[in-house]
């Protein structure tokens, strides 16, 4: 379906479910991106392809579907502005990393620069150089979410030591030069000058890609150029790859036989990947003996050429210099294995040779007719798509179709195991006569992954592994493209040049009669002793530290969190220190995981309407599409939510009730936490925790400070004077501030009117979040009691898996205290842990006495008359925390959501809201009201909620009936303005407003009033829960008006809207809309039930 746009001022084209990155690159508009790749999951992390959208709101065109009708700036000065300060984030040295990617971005924006907590790091294939790194995370992501390997995922990885497969994708997807392949052109260089004989064999997938690196399309087939250019630099022979392929098939067919002959060493893996060799030895051991033990064709040919190749043309072998030009970066690493040491002297990349061109100063557009030397130079078609996924096991079937039928194969086709471009799994039961071989093909390591763990890989006979998506044609050495998609052009080269070499009678490795020529000559026969000993290897498990405790942890409890806001990550996290194992988000995990490992913690939170968080979708869908049986399996589920939503710990339930009906045994009851209550559920968590050890025969669990900021001090003092905003805020001007209750009444509200940057607007219906702020005398305070000096300047690292962070990299401890530090709210029982670790024992006795979950009243107590400053400044006399464990234990400002409370058509440059003043306890009051309604406050950070912005003008036709409570009435007044100052037409509407006090609420009261005396709302109804003569709730207004209501309802087209207060009074509205449909509609209850369901209904809820 085509949607219309209006992209600066010009309309354009697009299609329904394109992002607005998507139709800006369809049209070849160019707009700045770094954390973005087409092959990857849209993040917004870099924040460079920000846009404004419809006049008002920023967002990132990565991530925002496109609507019909949008209007989409890109080249204003403040989105131009914002994008350069999202940028700034990234960098940090003195000139920008060169690449065409990072140049095109600072001649669009002109920037400056990163935080780097990694450091250099090196391994055999891979080169890390932190000072080209811009810190976009895409290698991250690749690694994490595409190949499911994490290598990466911690803040310092060292790949030597970790998961690191060596694949390479991380570099083909960096836009900068800070990940490259590690550079062997010197020892050919050296080599050069002493004479030595150069042999340099070319892969089939690189002939399909070298050509792009000199403005050639993607997969041009350039062999006589590669081939003509390494006789310009002095190279001596050039060999074929696929000859190599064609040996390697035929000793890996004679393999397979033999073992489906013998029935061991089921299912044959190939090996021909060196990547996926290194994730066998490394992550599953158990595998090693059902790989093949043939050689990769490169390595084939490499023993060839100091062996046979240099027999027949009688070169000494110490004379000759082996080369191989591949597509993969781990063959670096292969080459170094302690097996094949001495087998091969270099291997260089794609782009390699690319620069080795370019450094020769050899015109690329003039080569021509370079051919292979004749030994080792001929290949059939079934050498050349080795290049693709799929390749080698076609290869194999068609030779092995031979071997096992005593015939040729003719026309026959094999090609089931085609078109493998992402991470997918294909197989296929191929019958040779009465033998039926039952084959997979993985292409790329995740897949290779979930069949392994699933345990459905022993059903085959042959399985086919390559660790990239799609193969080597889109390897980890290729030249960077736009997207892997691309790639399928060069799969269809390889596949034309399959289809020449059929029609020249070379279908298979049997057809080709160099390789005959070998075996009769040198080899004597397919899989001889001889051939054992030249072309074959052996693998070992691959042993490290790191790997040893990855793996004692695989056999540990699970402990898995769905968490959208991280606080079920940090308790998880606890949990997982105690039980000595890891924690991870459900989504990691597999069926066949649960079962080996047989004890199960969840800790799950709650979002939206009951739903699960995004990071255990996943796990949850695949569990209820399972028929997968838990009986040997134990759990535990820990819910968080809120008391204050009806769907209190859906979440948690579900997945309780999940795993009961696999027949999993619950360890202990499920248990629901309130993480709204003083103390956000803290002590209820630790029982839970002490009955959870108890029934695992664990000792009790000690509980410490979870470090999840890491602060290291910087020299930079611009920040003092000129602070950085919290990230993804605007700064704006409140001009105005009126009461909308009676002076001096308990519980004031009051309507704030703020001035918007340029450029910025809203929609009638929309939230907006405030970033509130400490009292400047409250933050000085406690600085002065912990004797932090105010002007000391911080970079922030922070755990961005565990945590929603808003502090930006930079801060003074000033701007800490006063922006980012909780100090109005409670006191958490983490943050009393970071003073006990630093306590003397009279502390320590008092903070214990708190922490006591068997006093968990008295706990309560003590937060009811305490603030955090003043608890800082209570146990600082004590001792005084590190920086790092005071920021990552003490609770942290959090924005607060309120509704708009004006219509842009009354005043397009101002927008208004409503806000009530708060009390908690007997001595706290809220943080957010308490801010606001202080006249020193006039500049504050605020930013639209987009994802929640209901247009409530499309809704303006129709009748409505309003309902609010408290100062949820800011949604309505957004309504009845949009009615007042608007053209119509309109549909009817009434309100009915639920507050305290008639007396106490009369200028809001009379405001309402004035509205229905304008026009803009017809009628008004008032409750009032505290009047003595008529104590009356908003319910209660409803059902005596149950005639108006149903005047308004029996209109399918009726909106009902509802702004206030959760809880019971949502699930009584629903009943009463139900109710007066069975009443004045005579329906019976499930067609009442289903008439409400039909409805627009809009909850806005607001603790």
């Amino acid at each position: 379906m085509s949607i219309h746009v209006t992209i600066n001022g010009q309309s354009y084209k697009a299609e329904q479910g394109q992002t607005i990155l998507q139709v800006f690159q369809s049209h070849g508009i160019f707009i700045p991106t770094l954390c973005h790749h087409p092959d990857l999951p849209p993040c917004g992390k870099c924040g460079l392809c920000v846009v404004r959208i419809d006049g008002g709101t920023f967002v990132y065109a990565c991530m925002q579907p496109a609507r019909n009708k949008m209007i989409i700036d890109t080249k204003s000065a403040d989105v131009i502005e914002k994008a350069k300060k999202s940028l700034e984030s990234f960098f940090n040295v003195s000139q920008p990393p060169p690449s065409p990617e990072i140049e095109e971005i600072v001649k669009y924006l002109n920037p400056k620069n990163p935080v780097r907590p990694r450091e250099h790091d090196r391994t055999n294939a891979i080169t890390f150089d932190p000072t080209e790194c811009i810190n976009c995370g895409r290698c991250i992501r690749i690694c994490s979410d595409i190949l499911n390997i994490g290598a990466l995922n911690e803040p310092n990885p060292r790949m030597r030591i970790n998961e690191c497969i060596s694949c390479g994708m991380c570099i083909s997807i960096c836009p900068t030069n800070s990940l490259q392949e590690t550079p062997s052109i010197a020892p050919i260089l050296r080599a050069l000058v002493q004479n030595k004989i150069i042999v340099l064999q070319l892969a089939p997938s690189v002939r399909v890609s070298v050509g792009e690196l000199f403005g050639e399309p993607i997969g041009t087939l350039c062999t006589e150029k590669i081939i003509a250019a390494a006789r310009q630099m002095g190279i001596s022979y050039v060999l074929d790859t696929q000859y190599g392929a064609d040996v390697t098939i035929v000793e890996e067919a004679t393999e397979l036989v033999e073992r489906l002959k013998n029935k061991k060493g089921l299912p044959m893996f190939t090996s021909c990947c060196p990547s996926w060799v290194n994730f066998v030895e490394r992550s599953h051991p158990e595998l090693t003996g059902n790989l093949s033990t043939t050689k990769s064709p490169h390595m084939i040919v490499g023993k060839l050429i100091k062996t046979y190749f240099a027999d027949r043309l009688r070169l000494k072998e110490t004379d000759i210099f082996t080369v191989s030009l591949m597509p993969c970066v781990s063959k670096k690493d292969e080459v170094k294995r302690m097996q094949l040491i001495g087998d091969f002297d270099a291997v260089i990349t794609a782009r390699e040779f690319g620069k080795m061109v370019k450094d020769f100063g050899i015109e690329w557009t003039s080569l021509k007719g370079g051919e292979f030397d004749h030994i080792l130079g001929n290949s059939s078609g079934a050498g050349a798509i080795f290049g693709v996924s799929g390749g080698v096991t076609e290869a194999t079937v068609r030779y092995a179709h031979e071997i096992l039928t005593g015939k040729k194969i003719g026309e026959i086709e094999y090609h089931q195991f085609r078109g493998n471009l992402g991470s997918v799994v294909k197989t296929a039961d191929i019958s040779f006569g009465d033998t039926v071989i039952k084959m997979a093909v993985c292409s790329g390591i995740s897949a290779a992954r979930d069949l392994i763990e699933s345990e459905n890989y022993k059903k085959y006979h042959f399985i086919e592994v390559m660790s990239c998506p799609g193969g080597c044609i889109a390897g980890g050495g290729q030249p960077k493209l736009p997207s892997r998609e691309l790639a399928i052009n060069r799969a269809k080269t390889l596949y034309d040049i399959d289809k020449n070499q059929i029609q020249n009678k070379l279908k298979t490795a049997a057809d080709n009669t160099e390789v005959t020529a070998l075996y009769k000559l040198f080899l004597e026969k397919p899989g001889s002793h001889k051939a054992h000993n030249l072309l074959h290897t052996h693998y070992e498990p691959q042993e490290t530290a790191m790997l040893a405790n990855i793996k004692r942890l695989q056999t540990q409890p699970i402990v898995g969190f769905g968490s959208s806001t991280g606080t079920a990550t940090r308790l998880a996290r606890i949990v997982g220190g105690f039980i000595k194992t890891v924690s991870g988000a459900m989504n990691s995990l597999t069926l066949t995981s649960l079962i080996k490992r047989k004890t199960a913690i969840f800790i799950v939170s709650t979002t939206g309407d009951g739903e699960f968080p995004t990071n255990c979708k996943k796990f949850i869908e695949n569990l209820r599409e399972s028929n997968i049986d838990l009986s040997e399996v134990r759990y535990a589920v820990c819910g968080l939510g809120s008391r204050a939503y009806n769907q209190f710990c859906l979440a948690g339930k579900q997945l309780d009730l999940i795993m009961e009906e696999h027949h999993a045994k619950q360890i202990i009851p499920f248990i629901p936490i309130d993480t709204s209550t003083e103390d956000r559920g803290e002590t209820l968590f630790e029982r839970w925790c002490l009955d959870l050890c108890t029934a695992l025969g664990l000792p009790p669990p000690r509980i410490g400070v979870n470090l999840m900021y890491r602060l290291t001090p910087d020299n930079d003092d611009s920040v003092i004077n000129n602070p950085l905003r919290p990230l993804k805020f605007e700064k704006m001007t409140i001009k105005n501030r009126s009461l909308l209750t009676a002076k001096n009444y308990m519980k004031e509200i009051f309507k704030l009117d703020i001035k918007m940057p340029a450029g910025m607007s809203y929609k009638p219906g929309g939230i907006f979040l405030i970033f509130p702020q400490n009292p400047p005398e409250m933050a000085k305070e406690v600085i002065q009691v912990l004797g932090y000096d105010p002007n000391q300047v911080f970079q922030i690292h922070v755990d961005a898996a565990s945590v929603v962070n808003f502090i930006p990299e930079r801060v003074s401890i000033e701007q800490l205290f006063t922006m980012y530090l909780d100090l109005k709210g409670p006191p958490n029982r983490s943050l009393l842990r970071a003073f006990m670790r630093v306590a003397n024992n009279e502390g320590i006795e008092k903070i214990q006495n708190l922490l006591d979950i068997n006093n968990e009243n008295g706990f309560n107590e003590y937060l009811k008359d305490i603030d955090i400053a003043t608890c800082i400044k209570q146990f600082a006399q004590y001792g005084v925390p590190q920086i790092d464990s005071l920021v990552s234990s003490c609770p942290h400002i959090i924005p607060r959501k309120y509704s708009i409370a004006s219509a842009p058509i009354k005043n397009r440059g101002f927008i208004s809201l409503v806000v009530s003043t708060l009390q908690f306890g007997n001595n706290r009051v809220g943080l957010c009201s308490d801010y606001l309604r202080n006249e020193k406050t006039s500049k504050i950070y605020m930013r639209i909620m987009e994802d929640e912005d209901e247009d409530f003008s499309e809704l303006k036709e129709n009748p409505m009936i309003l309902v609010a409570t408290g100062r949820g009435i800011g949604s309505i007044i957004s309504i009845l303005e949009l009615r007042q100052y608007d053209d119509g037409p309109f549909g009817k509407c009434i309100l009915f407003y639920g507050c305290q006090s008639g007396e106490g609420y009369k200028p809001l009261i009379d405001e309402l009033q004035e509205f229905k005396k304008n026009g803009a709302v017809d009628e008004v109804y008032v409750a009032c829960s505290r009047d003595t003569e008529k104590k009356q709730y908003v319910q209660d207004a409803m059902r005596e008006q149950q005639d108006k209501l149903w005047e308004l309802w029996q209109d399918p087209q009726c909106s009902l809207i509802y702004s206030g207060f959760p809880g019971t009074i949502c699930d009584d509205i629903i009943s009463i809309m139900i109710e007066i449909a069975e009443t004045f509609g005579d329906a019976a209850v499930d067609e009442a039930r289903e008439f409400y369901d039909n409805h627009n209904v809009i909850w806005r809820r607001f603790d």
